[in-house]
């Protein structure tokens, strides 16, 4: 049977096309272009050698809903697991993607460390990493630098040239604003075993140069 036939598959011919009783590896070759906007791919199945595409494939996903869901299409050239729906070949699903020695994992769980890692990482190597280990860490970092990391203990917001905000406390810490906060520098410095400005209705301290000792 002609896998780029437009009609269905008889009982006989499916029957005929023993790969579509179960799975098959692929790799993809178009990613876009999906006349019905449905988020579909198209592979080509590594039990045909004359470079014919699959029909347009479903690509399953850990959640899918009317606008809502978890939306990351498979790269072209990437690797494909794919399934048929009752058995036909004009029904393709994709049901995951494989690692494979010319595209290795981004991790590997050979460290003896069990399996603390959970990474997501895109092709331009933005990525986002869990560690469920003892430090309880979350980071996300940007190919070209900056990066969020937040773990039980601190919070650290860094930039591409390595400017950081940190936030640690064994205490309380609070900043809140109904209109405004302020920090400007060169040079702001507050240092303070016990320190306390307050002014309900009106606190200034200005001038080219204030000091109090």
């Amino acid at each position: 049977m002609n896998m780029l036939s437009t009609t269905r598959p008889s009982e006989a011919e499916r029957a005929a096309d023993g790969f579509s009783r179960g799975l098959a590896l692929g790799v993809v070759t178009t990613n876009d272009g999906d006349p019905e906007g449905l988020g579909r791919v198209r592979v080509k199945l590594e039990l045909y050698s004359d470079g014919q595409e699959s029909f347009w494939a479903r690509v399953a996903a850990p959640m899918a809903g009317g606008d809502i869901g978890f939306y990351t299409l498979p790269d072209v050239g990437d690797e494909v697991l794919v399934g048929f729906i009752a058995q036909d070949p004009t029904h393709p699903v994709v049901l995951g993607g494989v690692w494979n020695g010319q595209k290795p994992p981004p991790e590997t769980n050979g460290d003896g460390e069990g399996n603390d890692r959970k990474v997501f990482r895109t092709r331009k190597m933005h990525e986002l990493r869990f560690d469920d280990g003892d430090a309880h860490e979350i980071e996300l970092l940007l190919a070209d630098g900056p990066r969020l990391h937040l773990t039980q203990d601190f919070a650290l917001i860094e930039d591409a040239n390595g400017n950081k905000v940190e936030i640690t406390s064994s205490g309380e810490i609070n900043i809140e604003a109904s209109q405004s906060i302020t920090l400007s520098a060169p040079t702001v410095k507050i240092d303070a075993q016990q320190a306390e400005v307050s002014g309900s209705a009106n606190c200034k301290v200005s001038g080219a140069l204030v000091e109090i000792n």
